[in-house]
């Protein structure tokens, strides 16, 4: 079953990379790959603050943040019971600059390319040394919002992570 759905996953996201090349903006949709999360099982989880929504798959629960994960930012933190995945949630204070500008200056970011996720303009990046990739909101105050996953280097995390990160959307 697992490669079955690891099959339908990259199918899916092989016609959004190949969209990709010739729009050089990748879009992701949560109608394309609810299907195949159906399979993984999980709930949509809403971020209040930011009116912003995300599936979060079965066996994930929000970890306590110590003073050092709030003092960079994070304000969510979700852990797989197994520890076998994290996803974490953070805001990088960015006075207005671009998102691209942003990460251009995050060190160890890299791959950076611009995504629409459920309408939603963001950024996808790699941060290689910490096994994870992410995207990149700006808000409305100015800030992004930086919602990472890792390790994507685990396959049946990263499958998860890329259903999350299909998911997002707006809460209204």
């Amino acid at each position: 079953m697992k490669k079955l759905f690891a099959l339908l996953l990259a199918l899916c996201l092989l016609g959004s990379f190949a969209m990709a090349e010739t729009t050089e903006v990748t879009e992701v949709n949560w109608a394309d790959v609810e299907g195949a999360a159906s399979e993984v099982g999980g709930q949509f989880v809403t971020v209040e603050a930011l009116s912003m929504a995300f599936w979060l798959p079965e066996g994930f629960v929000q970890s306590e943040l110590t003073e050092d994960q709030e003092a960079m930012g994070f304000f969510a933190i979700f852990n797989a019971e197994d520890n076998s995945g994290r996803i974490g949630m953070q805001f990088i204070e960015a006075d207005g600059a671009d998102v691209m500008d942003v990460i251009g200056e995050i060190e160890g970011a890299s791959d950076a390319e611009p995504m629409l996720v459920n309408g939603l303009s963001c950024v996808n990046f790699d941060m290689k040394d910490m096994d994870a990739t992410c995207l990149a909101f700006g808000t409305q105050n100015g800030n992004i919002l930086v919602i990472t996953c890792a390790p994507m280097s685990n396959a049946d995390f990263a499958a998860k992570a890329m259903l999350v990160v299909a998911s997002i959307q707006s809460a209204e």
